[in-house]
């Protein structure tokens, strides 16, 4: 175990996480504990955080930007205090409703970043923060969905858990998921190697 209702194994070479508390609601819930009215100050001063550097270095400040599954939309309204444009997706309703209330003015929609309603090559920009990992069956459709609304010479950046030396060393190759009552998959890590493999697969060039 890993935290509460959490276990952490290894199959087929990747990393994967189960735990208790994922379900249906589980993301409006995590939205939830961190939505508050304060929470969107720094990012109306366009402060960015651990990504400013990634983000101000390869972003095109022209063209459009979409983050998939932008969660609370916080990056969405800091770049566009940066100048950027910038549309948000995610499947948490009720949680972009709440967003509106404080930021009316941003770009936010509902909808599932693997069956965007856009054409293809609309985005200039693409960003996705920790979302294509939880996906059970893989990343792939995720990842190819992204790939079509990109622009041929777009820039995408993707951020997922690593796989790395460390996390090799303290997760157990024999603990069954299926031994543990009431958990279930959460996401999965990758090593370098492989998520290379699979950006390459979807018709990215590194």
């Amino acid at each position: 175990m890993q935290g509460s209702g959490q276990i952490r194994r290894v199959s087929k070479g990747r990393l994967i996480w189960y735990r208790s508390d994922v379900g249906e609601q589980f993301w409006e819930n995590q939205w939830e504990r961190h939505f508050n009215l304060r929470f969107y100050d720094p990012y109306k001063q366009g402060q960015l955080g651990m990504y400013k550097a990634l983000f101000c270095r390869f972003l095109p400040k022209t063209g459009r930007i979409l983050e998939a599954g932008c969660g609370l939309g916080q990056y969405v309204v800091a770049l566009e205090e940066r100048g950027y444009t910038v549309d948000g997706v995610d499947l948490a309703l009720e949680s972009l409703k709440k967003v509106r209330t404080v930021n009316p003015e941003v770009r936010l929609y509902a909808g599932a970043v693997e069956r965007l309603p856009v054409a293809d090559g609309c985005y200039a920009g693409y960003i996705s923060l920790g979302v294509v990992e939880h996906r059970e069956s893989g990343p792939e459709v995720y990842l190819r969905e992204a790939a079509r609304v990109l622009q041929d010479d777009g820039i995408a950046i993707f951020t997922v858990p690593h796989f790395n030396n460390l996390r090799r060393l303290v997760s157990s190759t024999k603990t069954s998921a299926a031994s543990v009552p009431g958990v279930m998959f959460y996401q999965y890590g990758f090593t370098r190697e492989e998520f290379t493999s699979l950006l390459e697969d979807a018709g990215f060039r590194i």
